[in-house]
């Protein structure tokens, strides 16, 4: 059976690996995982590790916020139109 690591222990350990106050076997040893998988984690930090500052997407956002704008004005227009209907049928004592 295979053993899973969460995102928190792989950065823990990759961290270590990073510092280089130990060897690689002996980080492994440590936290009882095989020597590849820390030097995987270790390399998987360094080359993603500028995602971290990266600012988002700006395009994206727009077009985020430009269809969150549309589906508000679309709500508003149902609820204006909601309570128009709502009117009407109290005058014609439906409601």
């Amino acid at each position: 059976m295979r053993k899973r690591f969460g995102e928190d222990f792989k950065a823990k350990v990759a961290l270590e690996a990073l510092q280089g106050d130990a060897k690689i076997t002996e980080i492994a040893s440590k936290y009882g995982v095989h020597p590849n998988k820390v030097g995987e984690w270790k390399k998987e930090l360094l080359e993603n590790a500028s995602k971290l500052f990266a600012k988002k997407d700006s395009k994206e956002e727009k077009s985020w916020e430009k269809r969150e704008a549309e589906l508000l004005q679309i709500i508003g227009k149902k609820n204006v139109e909601l309570e128009f209907q709502k009117k009407s049928l109290k005058k014609l004592g439906l409601l």
